[in-house]
């Protein structure tokens, strides 16, 4: 134990020497800065980061020894001494171990910390980094304090190890209902205030806020003057940055941080709320000895006021039938909405309405302002995307295409549709939905048209038809297309007939007969077909909404449709003869027999002749001749006319037997289904009950809410 003691000693002796070696070394260093600081003040700082480059080399042993006795690591180095404090469980005022425990140390580890700024600006000039190093008293240090172990801390302390559970996490575990992304911004305004380096830190004394990168020394009264003007420029270029990144911020719709510094977070609504606010002071102060007509000329109305509006051209009936008690919204127009033209919207009907749409019966629609009838067109783009197909009625569940005359609309501009205006409906009111998709003078609708001719002469593959087009003029329009009989026969279109042909050559046809070609011969009989598409355009039908203008706001009424008109005036759907469904009667064809020339049967192979004799009018030798049967034959064929007449015989009996088995089955099947017949009537008579009630409730709340409407206009 005394050898122990002793080498001890000796290795605190060499420590102590190299320690004095070290401060007196500093000393000698630090006389020669001052000195140099005084002589060459306007110098650049080039030079002294030059200086100090070279510095840094002489002390790398003492310092690697001083990092030693203090345990640091790389992540000490990175963290700094909250690091050490709340992971490792160390204290930094205990973190200096050795004899050298007195202000001299302090001293040394500034002009460390000092030769390493001066390295790390050597690596990067621009780089700059604010960091705080705490003076370590004399008192703090006791004889009697241990070196703790740098790998392993005190886990046994509960307060470090909830520290140690705060890192890992986003929020204090200590405190749960506090708000983890409130207390991250107060952790980084935490660290924006260490960065700014203006707050508490200057007022402490013991704090003291050095740059790395910069020109450092002790703390003189000396250099005062480089420190102040290197500390005023990087206060210059940091105060620059900051208002060009404010300024770039309030561009965004994001938020930033308050100028005030109390870490509050403002959005693009605060700024633009805050500058309003401004210029309404400014306002107020401008104005303040101004009169009431002079800040209407130059403000104008401000929120609140009571206004006067003078309308021009209004109809008698909007003031005959004013009510006080139905608000009237007045809304402004751009120039190019006061003309009209044609819409092209995407529609589609609504899920909750009962029936699907017509083309061209009139619907109400509520686009933008304003409220107009208007006769619709629904198409759909072919998969082609060549040409917009006409439709007669809207897709049950998918949109379509709609084209409409109506006031010009911007796109994008979405709108409603309604069948009748009132609210006298029992179901869903709200027809169709849909957004405007293009405005134009004209829009390609097409749909098939079908002509159909006959052939009044042929010849060979030629033939010649009439009754599908008026005029020469219309048929010529078609030369070139494909045409098509019943029985399938493809051909093409070639020429128009003229009246001054010769009647040989089919000139003698009546006006808009042509000539065409086929595949095969055709037959007086069949009836040619043409395949073509038809252009379809809108009704230029613009019908506004003037409810305002009746006495009940509910009893207007626009164009009807013709399902209304006939159900109304009570019109008889009408009828075509032509369309009507006949029963289809053909007589049976007798095709001529096949007559193969004598040149191509003499050529023909014998399998491929044919085998058919020709009938002969009389009879043959074989067939007039009689047959005589010997004994025996006669008794066999005799046997064979017994088996036989006893097979037919039981097969007579099977099928009576058969035929009474099956009437049986009949009458109780007929007996089940007129039993199975009186229940369906039952629950379809329950039906038909249920429905007529239900019909009968639904138009009596109609009618209770059309007088109720009727009796609070009156």
């Amino acid at each position: 134990n005394d050898n122990d003691d002793d080498e001890d000693d000796d290795e605190e002796d060499e420590d102590d020497d190299q320690d004095n070696d070290f401060r007196a070394f500093k000393e000698d260093d630090t006389a020669a800065a001052a000195a140099h600081g005084a002589s060459s003040t306007a110098s650049s700082s080039s030079s002294l980061r030059g200086t100090m480059h070279e510095k840094w080399r002489e002390s790398l042993g003492v310092r690697a020894l001083e990092m030693f006795h203090r345990g640091d690591n790389l992540m000490s180095l990175v963290y700094g001494d909250d690091y050490n404090r709340r992971v490792r469980g160390l204290d930094p005022k205990k973190q200096h171990h050795g004899a050298a425990a007195d202000k001299g140390d302090e001293d040394d580890d500034d002009y460390d910390d000092e030769e390493n700024d001066d390295s790390d600006q050597s690596e990067d000039d621009d780089f700059f980094k604010i960091k705080k190093k705490k003076n370590i008293q004399e008192e703090d240090l006791d004889d009697d304090d241990e070196l703790p172990n740098p790998q392993v801390g005190e886990w046994s302390d509960e307060d470090k190890c909830e520290d140690i559970r705060n890192r890992f996490v986003t929020g204090d575990w200590s405190d749960p209902e506090a708000d983890d992304g409130e207390q991250l911004e107060e952790e980084e305004d935490d660290d924006d205030d260490d960065f700014d380096g203006d707050d508490d830190d200057d007022d402490d004394p013991d704090n003291e806020i050095t740059v790395e990168g910069m020109d450092q020394e002790d703390d003189d009264d000396d250099d005062n003057g480089g420190k102040e003007r290197l500390k005023a420029a990087f206060n210059a270029e940091y105060d620059a940055e900051k208002a060009a990144r404010e300024g770039g911020n309030k561009k965004k719709k994001g938020g930033r941080r308050d100028d005030d510094g109390e870490g509050g977070v403002t959005t693009y609504y605060d700024q633009v709320k805050r500058e309003m606010e401004q210029q309404a002071t400014l306002n107020e102060e401008a104005f303040k000895e101004a009169s009431i007509e002079e800040k209407l000329m130059h403000l104008g109305c401000a929120p609140g006021l009571y206004v006067r509006i003078e309308l021009h051209a209004v109809p008698c009936e909007f003031i005959l039938h004013f009510k006080k008690n139905h608000p009237v919204v007045l809304g402004a127009l751009l120039p190019s909405e006061h003309t009209k033209g044609l819409l092209q919207v995407r529609v589609k009907k609504h899920r909750w309405h009962a029936k699907i749409l017509k083309t061209n019966d009139p619907i109400i629609i509520s686009l933008g302002w304003r409220r107009f009838q208007s006769l619709p067109i629904y198409s759909i783009l072919d998969r082609n995307e060549t040409r917009m197909r006409f439709l007669k009625y809207t897709p049950e569940h998918m949109h379509c295409i709609g084209t409409f005359y109506g006031p010009l609309t911007m796109p994008n501009i979405g709108f409603c549709a309604f069948q009748r205006a009132g609210s006298g409906q029992a179901s869903f009111r709200i027809c169709a939905t849909g957004v405007v998709l293009e405005q134009g003078k004209s829009f390609t609708i097409v749909k098939k048209l079908k002509l159909t001719g006959a052939p009044y002469k042929i010849h060979k593959n030629t033939a010649f038809i009439r009754n599908m087009f008026s005029s020469s003029l219309e048929a010529a329009k078609f030369v070139g297309a494909a045409i098509k009989t019943v029985s399938g026969i493809r051909g093409q279109i070639k020429k128009p007939v003229t009246n001054s042909g010769t009647a040989s050559s089919g000139g003698a046809g009546p006006d808009g007969a042509y000539r065409a070609t086929f595949e095969d011969r055709i037959k007086m009989s069949d009836i040619v077909f043409l395949r073509t598409w038809t252009r379809v355009e809108p009704e230029r039908f613009y019908n506004p909404v003037t409810s305002l203008l009746e006495k009940s706001h509910d009893s207007w009424n626009g164009v009807r449709t013709i399902r209304d008109i006939r159900r109304q005036d009570r019109i008889p759907i009408p009828t075509r003869k032509d369309s009507e469904y006949k029963p289809i009667q053909r007589s049976a064809v007798k095709f001529a027999p096949l007559r193969i020339p004598k040149k191509i049967l003499a050529e023909l192979p014998f399998k491929s002749k044919p085998k058919l004799e020709r009938k002969h009018k009389n009879k043959t030798m074989e067939q007039r001749r009689k047959v005589v049967m010997e004994p025996q034959e006669k008794k066999a064929y005799s046997l064979i006319q017994a088996l036989n007449t006893l097979r037919n015989e039981r097969a007579k009996t099977r099928k009576i037997a058969e035929t009474e088995r099956k009437m049986k089955r009949d009458k109780r099947l007929a007996k089940e289904n007129e039993k199975l017949e009186l229940k369906r009537k039952e629950k379809r008579k329950a039906r038909y009950v249920s429905q007529a009630n239900e019909k009968a409730k639904r138009q009596r709340m109609a009618e209770k809410r059309s007088k109720g409407g009727r009796s609070t206009d009156d």
